[in-house]
């Protein structure tokens, strides 16, 4: 998902729980690590709000020109191309690597410059955040799916930073990706339309609240360190 930060884009990852909502940022990988997570912040959903009434006028959100974008969608369904070029000639597995790191740089960029529909949520002290959608559709069910929730939660609470920490690891096996697809119809001879269809994360509740993830994460990894699992 994108989030507008200070009128900038960022790619986050966001985890809805029976809850809280956490939006959280893919660390790099470095030496083969195993993935990790940052958090950038969270919101008991009892505290989570759509409407702020001392909100002004909405921030103003950077659009990217149609025509870069539809040179994105020309540039990915090229590079995937070559990609199929270079298999059936059995070409060096490092001249795929390097098309594939390649279609993933420009998905990433596609997936960061192309929403353009705000949903913005406040925390109760009124701080507020901004995502960006894809289409109507989306957003309405991000919104719809927290709503719901919602509706079970009563009590406000707030994490320790060892609470946070082990939440945000937890993430790691809740991550559910869900890779940009490239439709490619021919409309008579020579001529190509694109569409694409950009999404991150759809709304996912964890069936688990933030204590007993806390919990069971811990469990897990004092039995590993013990030798019990």
């Amino acid at each position: 998902m994108v989030e507008l930060v200070e009128g900038t884009r960022k790619l986050r990852h966001v985890f809805l729980f029976t809850d809280l909502l956490l939006c959280a940022k893919l660390k790099k990988q470095i030496g083969g690590k195993s993935q990790q997570y940052d958090s950038k912040w969270y919101i008991p959903l009892s505290d989570l709000t759509f409407q702020n009434a001392d909100e002004s006028e909405p921030l103003p959100i950077p659009q990217v020109p149609d025509e870069e974008l539809d040179a994105m969608k020309v540039k990915i369904s090229h590079i995937k191309s070559e990609i199929q070029r270079e298999k059936r000639a059995n070409k060096g597995s490092k001249v795929i690597d390097r098309l594939r790191k390649k279609l993933s740089e420009q998905e990433s960029l596609l997936l960061l410059t192309s929403p353009s529909m705000a949903l913005r949520v406040h925390n109760r002290n009124g701080k507020g955040y901004m995502f960006l959608m894809s289409s109507d559709y989306e957003r309405a069910e991000w919104k719809e799916t927290i709503q719901e929730q919602q509706k079970k939660c009563f009590k406000s609470f707030s994490l320790t930073s060892m609470e946070l920490q082990m939440l945000t690891n937890s993430c790691v096996k809740l991550q559910t990706v869900h890779h940009i697809p490239l439709t490619i119809n021919k409309e008579g001879q020579g001529t190509r339309c694109y569409s694409m269809f950009c999404s991150d994360f759809w709304p996912r509740v964890v069936l688990s609240d933030v204590s007993t993830m806390c919990s069971e994460v811990e469990k897990d990894r004092i039995q590993r360190q013990t030798g019990t699992k």
